[in-house]
């Protein structure tokens, strides 16, 4: 599990975070308004 998270965050670019290349699993709320939670397509 650790390794595919290694992997996965070295193919995405810097400027992109794991929530953002992930988009199945729902992003903090400190960054993201309680609308965006529900709507995470829209991420």
């Amino acid at each position: 599990m650790v390794e595919n998270v290694f992997a996965r965050f070295a193919i995405i670019p810097f400027g992109a975070t794991l929530f953002e290349y992930q988009p199945h699993r729902r992003p903090p709320v400190l960054w993201q308004s309680p609308q965006a939670r529900f709507d995470g397509s829209k991420a």
